[in-house]
């Protein structure tokens, strides 16, 4: 009787024995998972600076010297024993432009020599790159000047462009500058040609 009853107490505890050794088994572990660490790298910061470069020396450029030009600009002034500084200029203008510039002038006693004016601006005028005609004054005959076309007289006692004389019915009729160079025109009647006069022994009609 007393074997069975000291079985019986062996056996609850080795019962007891077990179950505390599951009770002892470590509780697992609460910390959280390891995050992964962020390996990208960081954005650069040192942008590339703008350029400072273009056009640094913008305020400090030159004009550039004019290119040359199919056109030529004539200038009429006075001699220098009317007054120097309208001719003083014009000669400054020639020799900075010297291949746009042309110059000439009228004489001092320019109201009893019109035809001489007229002479010197048709001269002008018949170069075929002077596209225009400036005069520094306005005097007499500067709005009329004999051109391809005009009708004109010759002035009695003149001579041919070469020096030859003229019959004197020339002087008494009127003609028409059939053509123009220079200080050289050629008149006539119709289409038949009188003469080649010196465009200063010539006045307009009308």
């Amino acid at each position: 009787m007393k074997k069975r009853i000291l079985s019986l107490v062996l056996a609850v505890l080795m019962v007891l024995a077990v179950t505390g050794c599951r009770g002892a088994d470590p509780a697992p572990s609460s910390d959280p998972a390891p995050t992964s660490r962020n390996t990208e790298p960081a954005p650069s910061e040192s942008a590339p600076a703008p350029s400072t470069s273009a056009s640094s020396d913008a305020g400090n450029s030159t004009p550039a010297e004019p290119t040359a030009a199919n056109y030529k600009i004539g200038i009429i002034t006075g001699t220098a024993s009317q007054g120097d500084e309208e001719i003083t200029q014009a000669n400054k203008m020639k020799e900075k432009y010297p291949d746009l510039i042309v110059t000439t002038t009228y004489p001092d006693n320019f109201t009893s020599e019109t035809e001489t004016v007229i002479s010197n601006a048709v001269a002008l005028a018949s170069d075929p790159d002077v596209k225009a005609i400036v005069w520094c004054q306005a005097i007499p005959a500067t709005s009329a000047a004999i051109a391809k076309g005009s009708t004109v007289k010759v002035k009695a006692g003149a001579k041919t462009y070469t020096g030859g004389g003229l019959a004197s019915f020339v002087y008494s009729n009127t003609y028409t500058v059939l053509e123009l160079n220079g200080d050289r025109a050629v008149i006539g009647q119709g289409k038949a040609v009188t003469a080649a006069v010196n465009i200063k022994d010539l006045t307009l009609v009308g």
